[in-house]
Order: C-alpha cells, then structure tokens, then sequence
C-alpha cells in the first residue's frame, strides 16, 4: 500500500509546513496553505525519486567452467586407460570450432544483468548463443556413453551429462549419470558430495563442486562512488569470498600482477577444484 503511506507522508508533511509558515511566519491563511501545499509536493516528490534510485549497481561478468575431464572420467570410470581420452581429443581435431562440444570447450556464459532483489537474471550462453533467464546448464558428454542392464534384463546405451545449476548454498557442478549404472559402479568411485535421485528418469545426479553465491559479489558496487567502498566493504566482500572458497574445497589461482601490467593483461579471477577449474572477470 504505498500510494496510502505516500498520501500520508505528504498530508503530515504539508501541516507541519503550514503551521510553521502561519505561525512562525505570520503569513495569511490562504497563503500558508498554497506554499505548505506546494512545499510538500516538491518535498515529497525528492523523497519518492531519491527512494527508487537504485543503491547498487550490476556490472555483467564472464564465466568459464573447465572440468579436469581426464581426473573426472577416470575417477568416475567412464573411461578406463589414458589411451581413450587421447582418442576422444584426437576425435576433434576433424570438428569445425562453431560445433559445440563440452569436452573441448567447457561450460561458457555472460550474465548480462541481475535484479537487486536477485530474482530476475539475464545470461547469454555463449556455446549456445543464446539467452536464458538463469544458470541452469546440462550439456551432453559426448561421445561418452555407458552401459548397464535395464530393470528387464536388457543391456541398455545411456548419455552422460554434465550439469552446473544453483541450489541451496550456490552453483552447483557435477555428472548426471544411469542410476543403475551408477549403483554398479559406485563402489569403486570417489564419494560425490551430495547424490540426488531423479526417480522419474531413473538418473542419479552427482554434485562434485559448489561455487558460492559470495564468488560473485564484487560484480555489485554502489551507484555513488565512495571511498568506503573500495578502502573498506570490497575487502570485507573478497574476505567472505575467500572464506566460502576455502570452506567449499576452492584454491585462488595467484596471477602475476606486474607481469599482467607489463603486457598489458586483464588477468581473471582464477580458482581451481579437484574436478573443475573456474574463470570469471567483468566485461
């Protein structure tokens, strides 16, 4: 309701005006009540435009997402000897760059812009020159596939998938794979995170990596430019960063900053996981 509390503040705003300008400043009635009305108006006017400017200002930033796929396939055995990676990257030697492929080129987005309150996003999906309206990524690892037995005996060919999408505590990245598939073979694996069953398809997803939310945070800076920001918030910002990075498994990459000076390089922000290394800068 906030046309009531807009009307309310400016009734309240204008007999204050009034009785100042009729007793203090010994103007006529009549008179008292136009300059109060008017004063009120502007006043409540430059209230109003000062409460929608926005406090924040979003700039758009890069992402990039580069599994250790040759860790990540052994690990999880979906390949089994180092000889079926090299055939995999050899199998792309004869594909034209614009054919998309996530075991070449990874997982790449843009976020073009983000609400205050977070609830409406815009990204560009850069392997897939397209817009979407959050981060919500599955893409198919091919030419990997895996084979199991059905619930009626059947030897079946399944895809598996890589996923980065948000949950709870940020993104999350990981494989989605057959759950029959995945109950044969878990034994001998490393412990995902989290296993989540999707019943339905019959998939099990496997979160491997989170990425925080708080990664993200310096792409926020205020609209006024203040010196408190930069001296003061933006270390207590990158010390939550840090913080959540080191919680969730997270290494910073270190650049060289006089050599990125020296040449004139705009060095990303870098860190690296057991599965997953992970780039990002604003544009």
């Amino acid at each position: 309701m906030n046309w009531i509390r807009t009307v309310a503040v400016y009734l309240s705003t204008a007999g204050v005006l009034y009785l100042v300008l009729a007793y203090i400043g010994d103007l006529s009635i009549r008179q008292s009540i136009v300059l109060a009305l008017l004063m009120a108006s502007l006043a409540v006017g430059i209230i109003t435009i000062a409460a929608a400017k926005p406090a924040g200002r979003f700039n758009p930033y890069y992402v990039r997402i580069d599994p250790n796929w040759y860790d990540l396939l052994i690990d999880f055995k979906l390949i089994d000897k180092p000889e079926e990676w090299h055939a995999i990257q050899k199998s792309f030697e004869g594909l034209p760059t614009t054919e998309y492929r996530v075991l070449r080129s990874g997982i790449c987005f843009t976020v073009v812009h983000q609400s205050e309150d977070f609830e409406r996003t815009l990204v560009y999906s850069d392997n897939h020159r397209a817009f979407v309206s959050e981060v919500d990524f599955e893409e198919d690892v091919e030419p990997i596939r895996v084979e199991h037995t059905n619930p009626f005996g059947e030897p079946n060919t399944c895809d598996v998938r890589l996923f980065m999408k948000s949950g709870g505590h940020g993104y999350n990245l990981g494989i989605r794979v057959p759950g029959r598939w995945w109950d044969q073979v878990k034994g001998a694996c490393p412990k995902p995170i989290k296993e989540i069953d999707d019943h339905p398809t019959g998939r099990v997803e496997l979160i491997l990596a989170t990425i925080s939310h708080r990664e993200f945070d310096l792409y926020w800076e205020p609209v006024e430019w203040s010196s408190t920001f930069y001296d003061k918030t933006a270390k207590q910002i990158r010390g939550r960063r840090d913080e959540q990075r080191q919680k969730l498994g997270w290494k910073t990459i270190e650049h060289d900053a006089d050599l990125g000076a020296e040449l004139g390089i705009d060095f990303p922000e870098s860190i690296e996981h057991k599965y997953f290394n992970v780039e990002h800068r604003g544009i």
